[in-house]
């Protein structure tokens, strides 16, 4: 975000149903200075576990910057996951904050995700906030006491981003093994080691040139390909 000149474009977002959308970095940047000052006003501190079962869109990438910027551990599911699927994974986690979608589109039809959304809440107690991204055109109850929509939560005055010195091995995120034997096993992923290997990957291996270049991967929230694409 530091390094981006603040005219270029960070993110081109679309998606099935969804208008196109795109963000400079300096529109970035503020977006995730609203949302980090919408998470503090939550209780979001350094170590703190945010859980998210949201799809790859913009909303999610603002969400977990802001998150990570000052030392909160980031975890997440695709919301195709079955039911089961999620609550194996992030029960481990115990986290305290949940961000969800309302839905998701997928060939022509809209998915509701308001049973496992609850579903999730009622397995897991250790949830004290709920942020609901209203990501297609429908009702969502969600059973909780405290839930804030993402437009709410941004709508604040903040413009420059915290970015807390850590140390090198920080926990960033929380992903996890496959579960083809056994339940899905939580694995802790630094921050330092996390950059620095996307970072050789993109330079070495694909010659990524952000000056240059348009990066795009087919991924959910729920695959690590996921993390590398945001880096």
């Amino acid at each position: 975000l530091l390094a981006g000149n603040k005219d270029q474009t960070a993110i081109i977002s679309t998606g099935e149903g969804r208008d196109d959308k795109l963000l400079t970095f300096g529109e970035l940047n503020k977006l995730v200075a609203a949302a980090q000052h919408g998470l503090k006003e939550m209780g979001v501190v350094q170590g703190t576990r945010i859980a998210a079962f949201v799809p790859n869109c913009a909303e999610t990438v603002i969400l977990m910057l802001a998150a990570t910027a000052i030392g909160a551990v980031w975890t997440s599911c695709s919301p195709d996951f079955g039911l089961q699927g999620v609550v194996d994974r992030f029960g481990q986690v115990e986290p305290s904050v949940l961000v969800v979608s309302n839905g998701y589109n997928y060939n022509g039809k809209i998915f509701s995700l308001e049973h496992k959304i609850n579903g999730v809440l009622e397995s897991i107690d250790t949830i004290e906030h709920v942020i609901s991204i209203e990501f297609v055109d429908i009702a969502c109850k969600l059973d909780h006491l405290s839930v804030i929509d993402y437009q709410t939560l941004i709508s604040n005055d903040a413009t420059v981003p915290e970015f807390v010195p850590l140390p090198f091995d920080h926990p960033l995120y929380i992903m996890y093994s496959s579960g083809t034997t056994g339940p899905p096993k939580s694995i802790i992923h630094g921050a330092g080691g996390t950059l620095i290997q996307h970072l050789k990957e993109h330079q070495l291996q694909c010659d990524i040139q952000k000056e240059r270049d348009t990066l795009f991967w087919f991924t959910t929230c729920g695959w690590m390909m996921w993390n590398w694409l945001v880096s």
